[in-house]
């Protein structure tokens, strides 16, 4: 890792670039000493070139169309590139057309708009045979499908009220098992996604953890007696559960399973050790009557075989059940705490397609994958980040309609006798665009990753490319983060700029925002993600060849910035680079530290080290999300309005700009 040192301290991080000579530096203003000692001449040659050098950069800024927030030098793309942005054309189309070089604007897919026409057709049916409490408003939630309808669902309703509702959408046919995985799971995304549109948060929970959760892991792992018993518990309306995240480990702290399923001649024991193995926050705990449940197997020799999936009676003597307790908002969800005390199981229960036990108590995998990793017991949580990230993206859009609209009505005064909308005051009309820009990235950026999710992660999973699937588990986990972090700050951001509209109850602000929060937990928190995100792109650039590239990579990226020249792309690039180099010079500094002595062995001092990067972590991660997204949206679509100032919110300092 001394290789790993020097590159490091190669660059600077106050934007030089210098060589450990010191003969180059390309920060404004600033000289480095072996410069002195150059003859008088050379002194005038290089003052001269410097001179032409910086006027050249300020004659940059002064033509370039800047921020309409600040001077923090963000350009306005919109009269050099295609738009990406409009909402009207955005529901419109094929995004194949927009990808294979067509109008300037990336369109959804027609298949996905189908999809969705389909289940707001449904659940419009199903609502009003049902008595739901529903309304009717100028526009619907895209503009199109059901002319306004939508449903009213009080989110504190009892939450046996909404299990209810629930239980009726299974038996109604709003979303069938052969849907889950079939037509390109656009009509799986599609399901989620309308409700999301339509507020129905509680049942929008329901329904990830009913046919994600549940159902897509016996779809995904189970056999074919086991896929039989689901449809069956679907046809009767029975809900179902996921049984994984644990006291102990809480939403924060990562993948940790205590829970232990122990093989006996007469059947699994499933036991909970200890309060911090009690499974907590079980969407949908109370009403299930079956769960998948994730503990850790121990065969007959007492081998850990790590977690496993089992398929669970939840009304069977020794499940205890409890609620969580009272929610600032959205207790018509019922959250639940679950534990176990010896309960018996039959060895049916074990999800079997890709490993089974032996009548004498031994594990055995089955096929060519080798044992079972978690990656392939709990693979739904990939499609449910996927779905978090589409929910989030599709309430913010609605929040963000309708503050369009105020501000489109609203009339303010411009002087004692002209008055103007709210909407066209610049600084809300450079908010809406951005607002636009961002929701129109990331809602593309999630459509491409459902179909990718689709058609590559099983073939990963079933042939053992694990370099492909991690490419994409990091591509969801980027997603994820990112939209729900948009949509929370974009909502914060319109609530401050509407004025005492963002009081009122009518207003799309409120409690009911806090969906927004349960999507940032649940299905991985962010921060986890983060550090996953943080953790691969250290590895990848852990050989002295890899760092060499970077460093090299990143004076490049920065010579270019500095004298003007360098598009936003590249700035994220910069960033990103900057970022990794300082916290791999960081890692590698605090590691000796805390080893100097013998104080701490060389593992513990790594993890010591990594604990105490803190936000260096995650100010990296955040970076390399938005620029693993921005490099899927410009390899798709081309170089939009939409993606370039996607880029230059990432890069800029200005406080404003990056709540978007």
């Amino acid at each position: 890792m001394d290789a790993a040192l020097a590159a490091a301290n190669f660059v600077r991080f106050d934007n030089s670039v210098v060589t450990d000579a010191g003969l180059i530096s390309a920060s404004l203003g600033t000289a480095t000493s072996p410069a002195l000692l150059l003859p008088p001449g050379w002194l005038l040659l290089c003052a001269f070139a410097f001179a032409v050098g910086a006027a050249f950069c300020v004659l940059l800024r002064l033509v370039s169309n800047t921020c309409g927030f600040c001077s923090c030098g963000q350009t306005d793309y919109s009269l050099d590139f295609p738009t990406l942005s409009s909402v009207e054309l955005l529901e419109q189309g094929s995004m194949d057309e927009a990808s294979k070089g067509g109008p300037g604007r990336a369109k959804r897919g027609g298949s996905h708009q189908e999809s969705e026409c389909k289940f707001r057709a449904r659940l419009e049916k199903i609502a009003t045979a049902d008595g739901w409490p529903c309304g009717r408003s100028a526009s619907a939630s895209d503009g199109e499908g059901t002319q306004g309808w939508h449903p009213q669902l009080d989110e504190d309703e009892p939450w046996q009220v909404s299990a209810q509702r629930f239980s009726k959408l299974l038996t109604s046919g709003y979303l069938a098992l052969d849907e889950v995985l079939g037509n390109g799971m656009r009509d799986f995304f599609a399901a989620h996604r309308v409700l999301a549109e339509s507020l129905c948060g509680s049942l929008g929970i329901r329904l990830t953890v009913q046919f994600n959760l549940f159902a897509g892991t016996v779809l995904a792992t189970g056999s074919p007696e086991q896929i039989a018993a689901l449809g069956a518990a679907h046809e009767q309306g029975e809900a179902g559960c996921f049984l994984l995240t644990e006291r102990g480990a809480g939403v924060v702290s990562g993948l940790v399973v205590e829970t232990i399923a122990t093989w006996t001649p007469e059947g699994f024991k499933l036991h909970s050790p200890g309060p911090d193995s009690e499974k907590v926050w079980i969407s949908q705990g109370l009403a299930a009557r079956w769960g998948v449940v994730i503990a850790r197997l121990i065969d007959a020799s007492g081998k850990d075989q790590g977690p496993q999936g089992f398929l669970l009676d939840m009304t069977t003597c020794g499940v205890s059940r409890k609620d969580m307790g009272a929610k600032t908002s959205f207790n018509s969800l019922d959250n639940a705490c679950v534990s176990f005390d010896n309960v018996m199981m039959p060895h049916s229960t074990l999800l079997s397609r890709y490993g089974d036990t032996r009548p004498d108590g031994t594990f055995h995998a089955k096929g060519n994958h080798g044992a079972p990793t978690f990656q392939i017991v709990a693979q739904r949580l990939l499609s449910g980040r996927i779905c978090i990230s589409d929910a989030a993206i599709t309430y913010f859009s609605t929040v963000l309609r309708d503050c369009e609209a105020y501000a489109g009505r609203r009339l303010v005064y411009v002087s004692q006798d002209q008055q103007t909308t709210l909407r066209s005051l610049p600084y809300m009309a450079a908010t809406f665009d951005r607002l636009h820009a961002g929701l129109t990235v990331h809602r593309h950026f999630i459509q491409w990753l459902q179909d990718e999710f689709a058609v590559r992660l099983d073939t990963a999973l079933e042939h053992g490319n694990d370099k492909e699937s991690r490419e994409l588990i990091n591509l969801i986990a980027a997603s994820k983060v990112e939209a729900v972090e948009f949509a929370i700050n974009a909502v914060h951001l319109l609530r401050r700029n509407v004025g005492s509209y963002g009081l009122m109850q009518d207003s799309p602000f409120g409690s009911r925002n806090e969906i927004l929060f349960c999507c940032r937990f649940a299905e991985g928190d962010s921060r986890v993600l983060q550090q996953m995100l943080t953790r691969d792109l250290v590895k990848r650039h852990s050989s002295y060849s890899q760092l060499a590239a970077l460093v090299a990579s990143t004076l490049r990226d920065n010579i270019a910035c500095t004298v003007g020249i360098a598009s936003p792309t590249k700035r994220m690039l910069l960033l990103r680079n900057k970022l990794l180099l300082r916290l791999i010079r960081f890692l590698h500094l605090q590691t000796r530290q805390n080893m100097n002595g013998g104080k701490m062995s060389k593992r513990d001092a790594r993890l010591r080290a990594w604990l105490d990067a803190g936000d260096a972590i995650y100010d990296l991660a955040k970076v390399h999300a938005q620029a693993l997204i921005h490099a899927q949206i410009v390899k798709r679509y081309g170089t939009t309005t939409d993606s370039e100032r996607f880029a230059s919110i990432a890069n800029s300092a200005c406080e404003v700009c990056q709540q978007y």
